[in-house]
């Protein structure tokens, strides 16, 4: 038994902001990886392919595009607010934010 990877459909608003995202300098690289793993799940790159390309354990593809599929209703419910480009990048940036850790807070 084989399993499929949850395919990928950016609106394209969605693939605007991310384009432009994905040619940013300025971007932390944790987030220009997890963007560019979303644009080509949505191209249809497996995420072993994208692993390769990437030079990372497949399981970091598999987690990004798992966690933009989840938040596709989320991302439909701030589509049809009709929020800004910039509160909608906003948004989108931050479901590909890092999971809050669990142990004691960083002490400085």
């Amino acid at each position: 038994m084989s399993r499929r990877a949850p395919s990928i459909v950016l609106s394209p608003r969605q693939q605007a902001i991310l384009d432009r995202l994905s040619r940013s300098r300025t971007l932390p690289k944790r987030l220009a990886e997890r963007v560019a793993f979303v644009l080509w799940s949505a191209k249809g790159q497996t995420c072993t392919e994208q692993a390769e390309r990437m030079h990372v354990d497949p399981q970091r593809a598999r987690r990004w595009r798992k966690r933009w599929f989840e938040a596709q209703d989320r991302f439909a419910d701030a589509e049809a607010k009709n929020v800004s480009d910039d509160e909608y990048e906003v948004f989108l940036c931050e479901e590909l934010a890092d999971d809050d850790r669990s142990g004691a807070p960083p002490k400085f």
